[in-house]
């Protein structure tokens, strides 16, 4: 017994390792590829078009640049987090496929029974068979719940990655934006003047205080005919 509980716990644990690196390299190779070409519609359908949830946004761009190692540590922790309820959410199945299977099987004997003589062991079988199809049946209902109730969760899982991942590169490209027009626009300003943008940077509060300074540095690296990079301003 010992030995079976073992051998099932060794499977669950590698079969969500498993699905976890395939979680991750789903997100590294196909997720995340995607998910920079619709960045902003991401952004537009989960800050729901609320003008602060927008601002809070703006706000850590001017925090700076983040630490990456932190952000890929979070993105695994949550790729691992969707392995784990993927697969606990397929063993229910299957446990729901094989409750299904027997509850046929004894409905099938049931019928078997009740056409055969009325002697006593077959009626005492009888009850016992309808005691377990009533058993069965109850938990099919539980199981249904359980997986539904982990397919919703994997879903949850799913999004929060989506969207935290689209915050974070969206913020991310905006700084390394800011960071790339500043060293351009260096040499054709004065120090005093590299500090006050550098001060206005780091007070950005909306879109328009960063559209503002994006737009300035912009103008002066195009003015002395400099190649600025592209950006899409959300």
């Amino acid at each position: 017994m010992k030995s079976k509980i073992d051998k099932n716990y060794l499977l669950w644990l590698t079969g969500t390792v498993v699905i976890a690196i395939f979680s991750n390299a789903i997100w590294e190779f196909l997720v995340k590829p995607a998910l920079l070409s619709v960045q902003n519609g991401i952004l537009n359908l989960t800050t729901l078009g609320i003008r602060s949830f927008k601002d809070a946004i703006y706000a850590e761009i001017a925090k700076g640049h983040h630490d990456r190692a932190s952000d890929e540590l979070l993105f695994l922790f949550v790729a691992l987090m969707i392995g784990v309820v993927a697969f606990i959410n397929s063993t229910h199945f299957e446990r729901l496929g094989r409750i299904r299977k027997k509850h046929k099987e004894l409905a099938k004997s049931l019928d078997r029974l009740q056409q055969t003589s009325g002697t006593d062991e077959p009626l005492h079988t009888i009850e016992s068979i309808k005691t377990t199809l009533v058993s069965t049946e109850r938990n099919q209902v539980i199981l249904r719940r359980l997986a539904l109730l982990f397919a919703g969760l994997a879903l949850f899982f799913a999004i929060s990655t989506i969207t935290m991942a689209a915050k974070i590169k969206y913020i991310s490209s905006a700084v390394t934006y800011y960071d790339q027009l500043i060293k351009i626009a260096t040499p054709y300003i004065t120090d005093s003047q590299r500090k006050l943008i550098d001060s206005q940077f780091s007070q950005i509060k909306k879109e328009e205080d960063f559209d503002r300074i994006v737009t300035h540095l912009n103008s002066i690296a195009i003015s002395n005919s400099q190649t600025v990079p592209a950006f899409k301003v959300w």
